[in-house]
């Protein structure tokens, strides 16, 4: 319970400071940019890009399963008691493959929300402010029209889609 507290009373004062967007959030102006290497504003190349981050989590996890190490999860999944008996430690193993499929399926949740955040995500403006919001009623009071994504997709529901889809894949997984 504790942790839930500190949790809350952190987000809370994460959406009470304006210089950061408040309840509004931190707006980027654009996506990220790597000088040099490639430029993520292009669809076509930030397609690409997520591409090859999956083929080369798909090389690792299928050359981590042949190696060692996934012999010695394969084996204390039959018989954890004879893995040990043998000398391994399943539970560090087991601990290890938890903490990799986590990793691999945040970054499917990092990229999942970036594409929604891009695509779905309801974009409002506020004719007054000339600001954009997430908000129905913008602060000053003046209600806001859409202006992109679904209306109903707001960035908590965003969020929340990317994090249960990367749970659900990480529990797939482990």
């Amino acid at each position: 319970m504790i942790t839930l507290a500190f949790t809350q009373m952190l987000y809370y004062l994460g959406i009470s400071i304006e210089e950061y967007g408040g309840d509004d959030g931190l707006r980027l102006a654009a996506r990220s940019r790597f000088p040099g290497l490639t430029d993520l504003r292009d669809s076509t190349v930030f397609y690409y890009v997520v591409l090859g981050l999956l083929l080369l989590l798909l090389l690792l996890g299928r050359r981590l399963v042949d190696a060692r190490f996934g012999m010695v999860i394969r084996a204390a999944r039959s018989n954890e008691a004879r893995a040990r008996a043998v000398g391994f430690s399943p539970y560090r193993y087991k601990l290890t493959a938890f903490a990799l499929a986590g990793a691999g399926c945040g970054l499917a949740g990092a990229l999942l929300d970036s594409i929604l955040g891009a695509t779905v995500q309801e974009r409002r403006w506020c004719p007054r402010c000339e600001i954009a919001t997430e908000r129905r009623i913008h602060r000053c009071g003046t209600s806001t029209s859409l202006r992109g994504g679904l209306g109903a997709f707001d960035n908590d529901l965003v969020n929340l889609t990317s994090v249960l889809a990367g749970g659900v894949v990480t529990w797939a997984l482990a």
